[in-house]
Parts: structure tokens; C-alpha cells; sequence
């Protein structure tokens, strides 16, 4: 769900983020997903909707070093 976003200028305080959030998430339920991963930040419109935060871990490697 990360790599679908929309412009933070809206009309009359109308979020296009929900009808996506909507798409997405019975999107996964078809599909039969265990989970799904909503991105970073947001959280004023994830936190009521019951996501919670997952902690994240980066492995990096030297190629060629």
C-alpha cells in the first residue's frame, strides 16, 4: 500500500486516501494476504483504522569491497 499515495492538497478536507485504503484492502482480503503493509508516517489516519506500527530492519551489504 506504500507505493500508492495522492496529493495532500484535497477539496473540502476530502481525503482520495480511503477510497484507495478501500481498493487495497479488499484487494488482499481476495487475494487471501495475512498482512499488509501500509508504509511509513500517516499515522493520524492509520491509527483508528487499527494498524499498528511494525518494527523494521535493513541489512546492507558492500558489493565489491
Amino acid at each position: 500500500m506504500w507505493a500508492g499515495g495522492t496529493s495532500h492538497a484535497t477539496l473540502d478536507g476530502f481525503s482520495p486516501n480511503y477510497l484507495l485504503w478501500a481498493t487495497e484492502i479488499r484487494t488482499a482480503i481476495e487475494w487471501r494476504k495475512r498482512w499488509v503493509e501500509g508504509g511509513r508516517s500517516n499515522e493520524p489516519m492509520k491509527t483508528p483504522h487499527g494498524k499498528r506500527p511494525l518494527r523494521l530492519y535493513a541489512c546492507v551489504t558492500l558489493s565489491g569491497a
